[in-house]
């Protein structure tokens, strides 16, 4: 089963995807800010990350660029 990562921040947005996603039958992880996301990212593995920009705590651009830096895998990403 496809494991997919949503990093977003509105509670609104979170729900859609989720639900979407988890009717489609994937195993799917949700976090709210850019730094549980990093830590999700580099304990477990995804195939794919749906990940907004504008993130509390560490935004999403810089998210990506810390994992570059740090030769962590990035799987996928969906800019939302």
């Amino acid at each position: 089963m496809k494991k997919i990562l949503i990093v977003e921040d509105n509670e609104l947005n979170i729900k859609l995807f989720f639900d979407i996603l988890a009717y489609q039958k994937y195993n799917v992880d949700k976090v709210f800010d850019g730094v549980e996301a990093y830590e999700k990212i580099t304990n477990d593995s995804y195939d794919l990350i749906i990940l907004d920009i504008q993130l509390p705590k560490l935004d999403g651009f810089s998210l990506l660029e810390k994992l570059k830096n740090e030769n962590i895998k990035i799987p996928p990403v969906i800019i939302a």
